[in-house]
Protein backbone atom coordinates (compact mmCIF):
# COMPACT_ATOMS: atom_id res chain seq x y z
CA UNK A 1 0.00 0.00 0.00
CA UNK A 2 1.88 3.12 -0.62
CA UNK A 3 2.41 5.76 1.65
CA UNK A 4 -0.58 8.09 2.51
CA UNK A 5 1.13 11.20 4.11
CA UNK A 6 -0.28 10.54 6.78
CA UNK A 7 1.81 10.04 10.52
CA UNK A 8 0.37 9.58 14.00
CA UNK A 9 2.19 11.83 16.46
CA UNK A 10 1.18 11.44 20.55
CA UNK A 11 1.48 14.82 21.73
CA UNK A 12 2.10 14.13 25.46
CA UNK A 13 1.00 16.50 28.18
CA UNK A 14 4.32 15.34 30.54
CA UNK A 15 6.76 12.74 31.14
CA UNK A 16 3.98 11.18 33.98
CA UNK A 17 0.91 11.20 31.73
CA UNK A 18 0.30 7.74 32.49
CA UNK A 19 1.49 7.38 36.58
CA UNK A 20 -2.60 7.40 37.15
CA UNK A 21 -3.32 5.35 35.10
CA UNK A 22 -4.46 1.42 35.53
CA UNK A 23 -2.19 -1.61 34.93
CA UNK A 24 -4.34 -2.05 31.96
CA UNK A 25 -4.70 1.85 30.57
CA UNK A 26 -0.38 1.37 30.79
CA UNK A 27 -0.45 -1.29 28.38
CA UNK A 28 -2.86 0.16 26.00
CA UNK A 29 -1.11 3.76 26.04
CA UNK A 30 2.28 1.93 25.33
CA UNK A 31 0.55 0.34 22.60
CA UNK A 32 -0.90 2.94 20.96
CA UNK A 33 2.19 5.15 21.75
CA UNK A 34 4.40 1.95 20.07
CA UNK A 35 1.86 2.75 17.02
CA UNK A 36 2.94 6.80 16.84
CA UNK A 37 5.36 7.81 14.07
CA UNK A 38 6.97 10.34 16.73
CA UNK A 39 5.83 11.45 20.01
CA UNK A 40 6.49 15.47 21.68
CA UNK A 41 6.50 15.44 25.31
CA UNK A 42 5.11 19.47 25.36
CA UNK A 43 5.97 20.09 29.53
CA UNK A 44 8.38 18.94 32.25
CA UNK A 45 5.50 18.24 34.74
CA UNK A 46 2.16 17.36 35.51
CA UNK A 47 -0.24 20.50 35.53
CA UNK A 48 -3.22 21.65 34.27
CA UNK A 49 -0.76 24.06 32.37
CA UNK A 50 0.73 21.17 30.48
CA UNK A 51 -2.63 20.02 28.97
CA UNK A 52 -3.12 23.34 27.65
CA UNK A 53 -0.23 23.70 26.10
CA UNK A 54 -0.32 20.39 24.56
CA UNK A 55 -3.82 20.88 23.28
CA UNK A 56 -2.45 24.31 21.58
CA UNK A 57 0.35 22.36 19.77
CA UNK A 58 -2.16 19.45 18.61
CA UNK A 59 -3.97 22.36 16.93
CA UNK A 60 -1.40 24.63 15.51
CA UNK A 61 0.48 21.47 14.19
CA UNK A 62 -2.71 19.46 12.96
CA UNK A 63 -3.63 19.51 8.96
CA UNK A 64 -7.15 17.90 10.71
CA UNK A 65 -8.35 17.36 13.66
CA UNK A 66 -10.00 14.56 14.57
CA UNK A 67 -12.45 14.88 18.06
CA UNK A 68 -14.54 12.34 19.98
CA UNK A 69 -16.14 14.64 22.74
CA UNK A 70 -18.61 13.53 25.98
CA UNK A 71 -19.27 17.22 27.36
CA UNK A 72 -19.65 20.28 25.82
CA UNK A 73 -17.12 22.18 28.05
CA UNK A 74 -13.70 21.96 29.30
CA UNK A 75 -10.34 21.02 27.50
CA UNK A 76 -11.73 19.45 24.85
CA UNK A 77 -14.40 21.91 23.99
CA UNK A 78 -11.63 24.31 24.07
CA UNK A 79 -9.37 22.99 21.67
CA UNK A 80 -12.18 22.14 19.23
CA UNK A 81 -13.10 25.57 19.39
CA UNK A 82 -9.32 26.91 18.83
CA UNK A 83 -9.18 24.80 15.80
CA UNK A 84 -11.83 26.18 14.07
CA UNK A 85 -11.04 29.39 14.99
CA UNK A 86 -7.51 28.33 13.13
CA UNK A 87 -9.91 27.25 9.94
CA UNK A 88 -8.89 23.79 10.84
CA UNK A 89 -11.29 20.94 9.58
CA UNK A 90 -12.99 18.97 12.88
CA UNK A 91 -14.64 16.31 12.20
CA UNK A 92 -16.61 15.16 15.28
CA UNK A 93 -17.37 11.54 16.55
CA UNK A 94 -19.49 10.42 18.88
CA UNK A 95 -18.47 8.25 21.78
CA UNK A 96 -20.08 4.82 22.24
Amino acid sequence: MPDAGITMEAAIPCPTQDKRFTPKQKQEYREILSKCSMSTINANKHSVEAYHIRNKYMVDNASLVIAVLSLNSGGAMKTIENAKEQGKEVVMLQPE
